[in-house]
């Protein structure tokens, strides 16, 4: 499995998880934890990285 791939599946496990965002400080750092993510993996693959 490539590093896109595992990172993918963690994200989507992650957001599969309501209890998460029963809690409005936990549900707004993982939503900046996944931004965060998002935009690392985005410029890896636009730099070529992948």
């Amino acid at each position: 499995m490539s590093e896109l791939a595992y990172r993918l599946s963690l994200q989507q496990r992650a957001l599969a998880r309501d209890w998460l965002f029963m809690n409005p400080e936990m549900d707004k750092r993982a939503r900046q934890r996944h931004s965060e993510c998002a935009q690392r993996l985005a410029a890896r693959l636009i730099a070529g990285d992948y």
